[in-house]
C-alpha cells in the first residue's frame, strides 16, 4: 500500500497521512483508534480495546474466582474483612442485638433445655467459639473434643444428664466431650477435658492413655441445640482413652459457675459398646 502512494512534502500534511495508516492498522487489529489533537498541526494517536471484550473478560474472571464468602455489610459489633464478619461485641446486649440482626430469634433462649445469651457471650470470652456471618447469617464455628473412655469391661463412659445452676435438667446422651480453646490442639485438650470434666472423682496420680491409632476428624453442620436457631459448624476431633481411678458405676460429678450463680452437676453412666449410637452426633456435645 505504502509503495503505491506518493507522501506530500508537507510535514504536517504528510504527519496527517502516516497517522491515518496507523488508525488503518490498529483496525485491522480490532483496536479502536483514537485521535487526539493536542495543539494545532499535531496529533497523537491513541488506541482504546473494545469495551465489550474488556467486559466479556471481567466476568469471565468473576466466575472463576469467586469469593469463599459473599461480601458482608459491616455492622455494630462486628468486625469485617471483606470475607467474613466476626462478632466483636463485649455485652450480653450486643450479642443479642447481633444475634438478631442476623436471623437469630433468641426469645427461647434460658428456656427448656437452651442455653441463654449471657452464657454463649462467655463462651466467646473463653475463646471456644468464633460467631461470623456468612449469607447474611449468623454461623458459629465450634472445635470439639470427643474422648470415648473405655474401662475394663469394654464400656464407654457417657454423659448421662447436667444439671445446670438454675435448676433446669439438659438429658446429654454422649461421650466426654470438651470445647477447644483457639489454637489448642486435640492433644492438649485431651488432658484439659479429664480434669475439667471428672476431676472431682479422680485420686491423685491418675493416668490417661490415648489409642491415637482410632483418632478421627469429622465435621458436621447443623442447628445447635444449646442455642437453637443458630446454625453450627462442628469440628470434632475423637479418640479412644483409658483414665485409671474411675469409679466403675454410676457416679456424679461438680463444677463451679460462679458467673451463672451456682454449679453445674453432672451425672455419668458407663454404657457397653452396642449401646453406643453413632447417631448422638456433635451438636449434643456442648
Amino acid at each position: 500500500f505504502l509503495k503505491g502512494c506518493s507522501l506530500p512534502k508537507d510535514n504536517a500534511t504528510k504527519k496527517y497521512y502516516v497517522i491515518m495508516l496507523k488508525c488503518l492498522s490498529q483496525s485491522l487489529l480490532g483496536r479502536t483508534p483514537r485521535l487526539l489533537d493536542q495543539k494545532p498541526g499535531y496529533w497523537s494517536l491513541s488506541t482504546v480495546k473494545p469495551r465489550g471484550a474488556a467486559t466479556r473478560v471481567l466476568q469471565h474472571q468473576h466466575q472463576q474466582q469467586p469469593q469463599e464468602f459473599p461480601a458482608q455489610t459491616q455492622m455494630h459489633h462486628s468486625a469485617c474483612n471483606g470475607k467474613h464478619c466476626v462478632f466483636s461485641g463485649q455485652t450480653a446486649g450486643e450479642l443479642h442485638e447481633w444475634l438478631e440482626s442476623h436471623g437469630v430469634d433468641t426469645r427461647c433462649y434460658g428456656k427448656d433445655t437452651s442455653k441463654t445469651v449471657g452464657e454463649l457471650l462467655e463462651e466467646q470470652a473463653k475463646n471456644e467459639s468464633l460467631l461470623n456471618v456468612v449469607d447474611g447469617r449468623a454461623m458459629r464455628t465450634v472445635k470439639v473434643l470427643s474422648l470415648h473412655i473405655t474401662n475394663g469391661n469394654g464400656q464407654v463412659l457417657f454423659e448421662d444428664e447436667q444439671i445446670l445452676p438454675d435448676g433446669r435438667s439438659r438429658r446429654r446422651n454422649v461421650q466426654v466431650s470438651e470445647k477447644l480453646m483457639g489454637d489448642e490442639s486435640w492433644q492438649s485438650g485431651v488432658d484439659r477435658a479429664v480434669r475439667e470434666e471428672l476431676g472431682t472423682v479422680l485420686p491423685e496420680g491418675y493416668q490417661v492413655t490415648v489409642d491415637t491409632d482410632t483418632y478421627r476428624q469429622l465435621v458436621e453442620f447443623a442447628t445447635s441445640m444449646s442455642y437453637p436457631g443458630l446454625l453450627t459448624k462442628y469440628v470434632c476431633h475423637r479418640v479412644k482413652a483409658t483414665v485409671t481411678g474411675l469409679p466403675q458405676t454410676r457416679f456424679e460429678t461438680c463444677e463451679p459457675r460462679p458467673k451463672l450463680g451456682g454449679r453445674l452437676v453432672t451425672r455419668w453412666v458407663w454404657r457397653n459398646p452396642e449401646e453406643v449410637e453413632e447417631q448422638h452426633a456433635l451438636r449434643n456435645a456442648e
